[in-house]
């Protein structure tokens, strides 16, 4: 079993759109819309090229992960403190609960580190992150925008990568909002998704919308 992680090649594109499509079809909303968030943000100024990857399993692609820029916000004095995100984050069904994913997860946070990226914070399964260190964020002081103090929404998790004290409950609160670029039209994602083969549109318990 050889396994490389490396940057998507433009020429892998379209490939890589559909194993993502095929990762999330019908999990948070009937069909997906992941696979256009990965195309459009490729053009955007917030995608971190350096730090998004693909798995190829054997010579196949069968998982990728895509970073992109982000900033807190702190909410009394206002200022904004450079971090990063990720996702869409997928390993192409067939292939998934085989620590693939844990592999390029941990290759990507790795470089991240070394790149200086002070912060992670994402939106995820509080059930998985903890192996990669993540906690919740308002452990943090972090908070999304407009977010009650009091309440705990443990999908929301932060990952400290240098250890440096920067953001903390006593110099907070924090504030994180999505990056620019996670916008989705549906006419577009209707036009879009002509390019992939057939699937249909399923409405599923645990959906969000």
């Amino acid at each position: 079993m050889n396994i490389e992680i490396r940057k998507e090649l433009p020429a892998e594109y379209y490939e890589v759109e559909n194993l993502v499509r095929e990762a999330f079809w019908n999990v948070y909303r009937p069909g997906c819309a992941e696979h256009l968030i990965l195309h459009n943000f490729r053009q955007h100024p917030n995608y971190l090229e350096k730090l998004s990857k693909v798995l190829l399993l054997d010579g196949k692609l069968v998982g990728q992960i895509m970073f992109s820029d982000a900033q807190l916000r702190h909410e009394k004095t206002g200022q904004i403190k450079k971090i990063a995100t990720f996702g869409p984050f997928a390993i192409l069904p067939g292939f998934q609960k085989q620590g693939l994913g844990e592999k390029l997860a941990q290759a990507a946070i790795i470089q991240a580190r070394e790149e200086g990226i002070s912060h992670l914070v994402i939106f995820g399964n509080p059930a998985y992150y903890p192996k990669y260190g993540f906690v919740t964020a308002s452990d943090y002081g972090i908070y999304l925008d407009g977010q009650n103090k009091g309440e705990v929404l443990d999908f929301v998790m932060v990952l400290d990568l240098q250890k440096d004290g920067s953001v903390t409950p006593k110099n907070g609160p924090w504030l994180y909002q999505d990056p620019e670029g996670n916008e989705v039209d549906e006419e577009e994602l209707v036009i879009f998704d002509r390019r992939f083969p057939l699937k249909k549109k399923e409405k599923r318990p645990g959906q969000l919308g």
